[in-house]
């Protein structure tokens, strides 16, 4: 039997990471937070290890000061703040690994245990990614929040132990 080609196992992290953010960019990147500054403090529910359902995906969350998290998902490196709008806990993530620093809304609901972890990203179809300003996508936000398409599927995802 042949030894497995080393670099096949290297090139692996460059796949997923690419992949990652190919798959943020489909959910929209922008050039501005919901908040310019955090709304709350951290949930400190959240700062743990995180495991996708299927076991391929893993977030870290750690707390970075009171209100903001440091997150990091295929190696990749993010800070993230709390937006409350309407009694709806939006997080403004926001990429550490490139230059434009572009951010990602999403929503998450924890289980009532607290270890059952669900992510939902805010759809580019309701908050475009060209909204220039915060007030605007603030004001997207508030007058869809009853909108079903306010959100692409979910991620759920199960505490570390």
């Amino acid at each position: 039997m042949k030894p497995r080609n080393l670099t096949s196992y290297r090139l692996l992290p460059i796949i997923l990471a690419t992949s990652f953010l190919l798959a943020l960019a489909a959910c929209g990147e922008r050039k501005v937070p919901i908040t310019e500054q955090p709304t709350r403090k951290i949930d400190a529910r959240l700062i743990g290890n995180w495991v996708s359902r299927d076991g391929t995906e893993r977030i870290k969350i750690r707390q970075l000061n009171d209100s903001t998290y440091i997150i990091s998902y295929f190696a990749l490196l993010f800070r993230a703040f709390h937006s409350d709008i309407a009694g709806i806990s939006f997080i403004n993530v926001q990429e550490l690994e490139t230059a434009e620093r572009n951010y990602i809304y999403m929503m998450y609901t924890l289980s009532s245990d607290g270890n059952k972890l669900y992510i939902r990203m805010v759809s580019e179809d309701v908050v475009p990614e060209v909204t220039k300003d915060s007030i605007a996508v603030r004001k997207l936000l508030r007058s869809n929040l009853q909108n079903p398409l306010l959100f692409r599927g979910q991620a759920e995802f199960t505490k570390a132990q």
